[in-house]
């Protein structure tokens, strides 16, 4: 099952401001994301704790 991305706020800048191969890595994270959805594993992303909604995690790029 693919997972849909919905890009917000200012990612297009940000986006834009990167190299060539920043934006290969962060395309095959976005990859893996669309793949796996809520499974994406450590260390792309992690649980969030003590928030009310269960099952948030976070994602990061700079473990790309």
């Amino acid at each position: 099952m693919a997972w849909s991305l919905e890009v917000m706020g200012q990612f297009d800048e940000w986006w834009d401001s990167l190299d060539d191969g920043a934006r290969e890595s962060v395309n095959a994270a976005l990859l893996m994301l669309e793949e796996l959805g809520p499974r994406l594993p450590f260390p792309y992303s992690s649980a969030i704790h003590g928030s009310r909604h269960g099952g948030l995690c976070s994602t990061s790029t700079s473990r790309i």
